[in-house]
């Protein structure tokens, strides 16, 4: 089968000066990345509460900033479990930059030192939205073929973005249905309709036997359970890579 086209990642922009700021939107816009731009902040201490609000995929990470400087930011990131955030750094001040090198965090992936190519800060942004989007799908898609389903079906995808929804996001399964409508323009409750028929259908199909390796407490897991389930097992085959 074929897999669709993938979904959006989310990102934040840090960043304290506006011009610096309108140019990287308009290029991200102008390039039809598959991102979305969930907030847009200018001060340290801002940033850290975007985090913990959206959980992004990328953070765009301006070193000087006022109250918290973007050290800090890494920092708090840093110290976060199952942090999912990978961050490109924008800054113009080499001296703080030089101290991000000496962290030697894995979770900074780029630096762009002020001023910089907006194509190349671009085509960054897109390289690190395939690879996250590919490898936790690819990884995904490995475990649900342990089970019976019908793997051509458009639900099929759906469900695969509710599990890759839930790995990092400590949110109900109903907030995770309202985003996947926001990406995909589905109404919510055909998404949740489709997916919990198909879930129904994996279940009913699949051996009590590897039901069983899956959810040892129940031979007909709820939704909600089947979802978060998986999402704790990718979880941990990702951490196990690391």
């Amino acid at each position: 089968y074929k897999k669709e086209k993938a979904m959006n990642q989310t990102l934040i922009i840090a960043e304290d000066n506006f011009e610096c700021c309108k140019h990287i939107y308009n290029a991200i816009k102008e390039k039809q990345l598959s991102v979305e731009i969930v907030e847009i902040s200018s001060s340290g201490e801002e940033t850290i509460k975007m985090l913990e609000k959206f959980n992004p995929n990328i953070l765009l990470l301006d070193l000087k900033m006022p109250n918290k400087t973007g050290l800090d930011v890494l920092n708090e990131l840093k110290r976060k479990d199952n942090n999912k955030t990978k961050v490109i750094i924008t800054s113009g001040e080499v001296p703080m930059v030089n101290k991000v090198n000496m962290i030697n965090s894995d979770i900074v992936t780029n630096i762009f030192i002020k001023p910089y190519n907006y194509e190349e800060l671009c085509s960054s942004i897109d390289l690190l939205c395939k690879e996250s989007s590919t490898n936790n799908d690819e990884l995904i898609d490995e475990i649900l073929h342990c089970f019976s389903f019908n793997f051509s079906s458009i639900f099929y995808q759906y469900l695969i973005k509710c599990i890759d929804r839930s790995i990092y996001q400590s949110v109900s399964l109903k907030q995770i249905y309202k985003e996947i409508t926001s990406d995909t323009k589905e109404k919510c409750d055909n998404i949740k309709w489709g997916v919990e028929k198909l879930i129904i259908s994996m279940v009913k199909y699949t051996p009590k036997k590897i039901i069983r390796e899956f959810f040892p407490y129940t031979d007909k897991p709820s939704t909600k359970i089947f979802i978060f389930t998986i999402a704790d097992v990718v979880k941990k085959k990702i951490k196990n890579k690391n």
